[in-house]
């Protein structure tokens, strides 16, 4: 059954594949450019966050393209106007030109993300969701990855960076444009909100907010980071390549293990692991920079499984004509932390010293781990396959 859903999905993947990679690699060029254009740190944070606040409004009203066109054209719109965005980023060498085009950028990602997520739901069913959700990461993490490995041997100093994340962009058209496999059905427009989210699945509205706050912070401020502690800038790109390729060492074997037991109960374990892992990479910095590459490996290994197993969990508890909607949902709750995210971050790291951005994560999955803890002490659940609210 799995492997029959992954066959139905597979061109969709790799178009969102190349999307990641364009994404994930323009957000370092730009933490990057912007230092040797001696942006201050708060700025650099401010870029990232107008990303993540188009990827909210994306996720807002991104479903009301998908009701007019389709889930296939509204994704060839979105990518079309997202690959512009990184040629203007050269052209334009200003911070206020990068915050505007990068809240655009933002705007489509946020609409192929609803897309992508309410595809493969109404693919899946809850014995393999977990899966499903776990190769959607895989690809994820892989396309980012790759985009990484392009910083060390391109010069961020010039416009080739750009342009190479404009045509992965424009590429990412191709396997959903040819796919053979039916899209799913639209149905009626049903607006999101928070509240409803929040009462189908508390702990998957929280977590997507925490994994918004933790990612957006270290991706938009890790190459600032590796600078600021004195490394090579090449490191911050392997850096940022060895977190993306480390989210995809345990996708697949945590969304297995969720499909059998209580999500949550995974959900705090990753939480544990992953606020322990943030203080070592400070001390791995201290020790090597092959320890501080080693241990951000298995950080992401481990952290970055948190968003798919929240988006099962939720989706759990979801039917077809409504999966639009939670994907909406769950990427409003992603957005809002991830608009929060970089502004504190930075913040901590301005007032503090570089290092305090990895005590800001750790505060963050200390947190997640109490709540999800109170909600498994009020109310019981049975596994995915039969779960009630939690």
């Amino acid at each position: 059954m799995f492997l029959l859903t992954l066959r139905s999905v597979i061109s969709l993947l790799l178009s969102f594949g190349l999307l990641l990679l364009a994404n994930a690699l323009i957000a370092t060029v730009l933490a990057l450019r912007a230092q040797i254009e001696g942006f201050s740190t708060t700025f650099v944070g401010l870029i990232a966050t107008a990303n993540y606040l188009g990827l909210y409004i994306g996720a807002i009203y991104g479903d009301r393209l998908v009701n007019l066109v389709g889930h296939i054209r509204a994704f060839a719109i979105y990518a079309s106007i997202a690959s512009i965005a990184p040629l203007t980023h050269a052209l334009f060498i200003d911070e206020f030109v990068w915050v505007f085009f990068r809240f655009t950028s933002g705007v489509c990602v946020g609409g192929l993300v609803i897309i992508t997520e309410a595809w493969l739901n109404s693919k899946a069913v809850n014995t393999n969701r977990g899966q499903i959700m776990a190769m959607y990461m895989i690809t994820n993490y892989f396309g980012g990855g790759l985009g990484q490995l392009f910083i060390p041997f391109v010069d961020p100093a010039t416009f080739k960076l750009f342009t190479i994340a404009s045509i992965a962009f424009s590429l990412s058209l191709i396997p959903v444009l040819l796919t053979r496999f039916a899209a799913p059905e639209v149905y009626p427009r049903n607006p999101v909100r928070m509240r409803d989210l929040y009462l189908l699945s508390p702990v998957g509205m929280f977590c997507a907010f925490s994994a918004g706050m933790t990612s957006s912070a270290l991706h938009g401020l890790g190459p600032v980071y590796v600078v600021d502690a004195g490394m090579p800038i090449q490191d911050a790109g392997y850096f940022m390549a060895a977190l993306i390729f480390g989210g995809m060492l345990l996708q697949w074997h945590v969304g297995k293990l969720s499909d059998g037991m209580d999500r949550r109960k995974v959900i705090v374990g990753i939480c544990i692991c992953s606020a322990l892992l943030a203080f070592f990479i400070v001390l791995a910095t201290q020790i090597s920079e092959l320890m501080f590459i080693a241990v951000a490996v298995v950080y992401g290994a481990v952290s970055t499984t948190l968003y798919s197993v929240a988006a099962a969990h939720t989706n759990d508890r979801t039917s077809a004509e409504t999966f639009l909607k939670a994907a909406s949902g769950l990427l409003m709750a992603y957005g809002t932390g991830a608009i929060i995210g970089p502004l504190v971050a930075a913040t901590f790291m301005e007032y503090f010293a570089p290092g305090a951005l990895f005590i800001f994560l750790s505060i963050v999955f200390s947190a997640n781990v109490l709540f999800v803890a109170w909600r498994m002490k009020i109310r019981s659940i049975t596994p995915a396959s039969g779960s009630d609210s939690d």
